[in-house]
């Protein structure tokens, strides 16, 4: 009864991890949609940046959300001086919390240009050029991480089982 415990138990752990691995592909999604759901405020809503920033922040979840709404309070009081100093401040200060890599992180900052500072058609390119890197560091994480929630959750039933036979 032990034994099956055992390997109930690594396999359990293994799949537990495995599913924690995804936390990183997760959070370049929100940013993303976050991004696109800016870039459509920015053009057609005729909102100032931060009010802009806030309806995002209500449809995303998590540190994503946080972060946004971070930057539509932080405009709002004048923190910062523009759109671009803002988020990348806000995006520092929080960088801890999120699982993002230093790649991720810098793809995220260069979204920040121009916003704030130029016409919406600027601020529009601006935003779907980082999309676009966006895009490709989302399909990076995802290839990843499938790679070690494979290798993670099936390691968890083999050193069971290896630890099980062991112990016999």
């Amino acid at each position: 009864m032990a034994l099956v415990f055992l390997v109930v138990s690594l396999g359990l752990s293994g799949l537990i991890l495995s599913c924690a691995l995804g936390k990183r592909s997760r959070e370049l999604a929100q940013f993303s949609y976050g991004f696109e759901v800016l870039e459509s405020e920015i053009s057609f809503a005729q909102k100032p940046l931060w009010q802009c920033f806030f309806s995002v922040s209500q449809r995303l979840n998590g540190v994503v959300a946080d972060i946004f709404k971070e930057v539509s309070l932080s405009l709002k009081e004048n923190i910062y001086d523009d759109g671009e100093s803002t988020f990348s401040q806000i995006l520092e200060v929080n960088k801890k919390r999120l699982s993002c890599s230093r790649q991720d992180l810098a793809t995220m900052e260069k979204f920040g240009c121009n916003l704030g500072l130029t016409d919406k058609e600027r601020q529009s390119q601006s935003i779907k050029s980082s999309l676009a890197a966006m895009a490709k560091s989302l399909a990076i994480a995802e290839e990843k991480e499938k790679k070690w929630q494979r290798l993670t959750g099936f390691g968890g039933w083999m050193m069971g089982l290896v630890f099980a036979l062991l112990l016999i």
